[in-house]
């Protein structure tokens, strides 16, 4: 919904029309809308490092609404370092290297504290990403440390997103 370079917010929803997914004559799985609202803001800590703490609300049918509170450690695009909690739920931790700009590999683990930790020792995931650009202007925002220390009018130095002219 916004994006400054610097901070963000952004709903998302699955599954808006209801389905049923049937297995067999008589089993039928619905399928129920998810609802997602997440915020973020980054912090330059240096010319390299920047801190973005992360805010997630997922609400799921008449389930009590799930409140992810993370924060992810960045180095220069290139390693970046990650840690949650998801109130009354969990921990979370993971990372992530991406060795060109726009591709990379993450690993993140998911540990639940409730009771079902008994039948459940955590989750695993890894993801594999690849930024597409549809628009050229994409590709220069995204660019968060690239500009530091140039002179052209649009450096960005400022912490503003430079502009294409």
């Amino acid at each position: 919904m916004y994006n400054d370079g610097n901070f963000y917010i952004g709903v998302s929803a699955l599954n808006l029309i209801p389905l049923k997914i049937k297995y067999q004559p008589n089993a039928s799985t619905p399928q129920i809308p998810h609802y997602y609202l997440i915020a973020a803001k980054t912090f330059h800590v240096s010319e390299s490092v920047s801190l973005q703490p992360t805010t997630l609300l997922n609400y799921i049918g008449n389930n009590p609404i799930m409140i992810d509170l993370r924060v992810k450690l960045d180095y220069n695009e290139l390693l970046q370092v990650e840690a949650g909690y998801r109130l009354n739920d969990g921990l979370m931790a993971g990372f992530g290297i991406y060795p060109h700009r726009d591709f990379g590999i993450n690993y993140n683990y998911n540990l639940s504290l409730t009771g079902l930790r008994t039948g459940n020792y955590g989750s695993h995931e890894i993801m594999l990403n690849y930024i597409f650009y549809y628009s050229p202007i994409y590709k220069i925002a995204r660019k968060r440390y690239k500009w530091i220390g140039t002179k052209n009018k649009s450096s960005g130095s400022d912490g503003s997103i430079p502009q294409i002219e």
